[in-house]
């Protein structure tokens, strides 16, 4: 997106079914980013792997947590700075991520040209 959005529910049913679908994509995020430091944890241990082997998996494995990052921060799930998943979001095209209307206020009383 190329410009500031923002996402509104009046309707209290959507709000709550919003809330929930947030709740559980965040936890299979949880999940899945357990599971892979889980994997790096016993390349760490493998005593077979020499040390570029382990280095080489090490890396595999980091690309795919910062791709999983990317993807959490991308989606409109939570707010970037406060975390509340309960509330209405605007999109910062600046720094491409999702926060709380408030903290949306806040942040560009200071930095204008960065939440416009």
């Amino acid at each position: 997106m190329k410009k500031k959005r923002v996402i509104k529910l009046k309707d209290p049913r959507l709000r709550k079914i919003r809330k929930n679908l947030r709740e559980l994509l965040l936890k299979a995020f949880s999940r899945k980013l357990n599971e892979i430091l889980d994997k790096q944890d016993k390349i760490r241990e493998n005593p077979d792997l020499n040390y570029y082997e382990k280095q080489e998996k090490q890396i595999e494995l980091e690309s795919i947590i910062q791709d999983l990052k990317l993807a959490r921060n991308g989606a409109p799930l939570s707010c970037s700075t406060c975390s509340r998943i309960d509330i209405d979001l605007v999109y910062n095209p600046v720094f491409e991520e999702w926060y709380c209307e408030e903290c949306y206020e806040f942040n560009s009383q200071g930095h204008k040209d960065w939440f416009p």
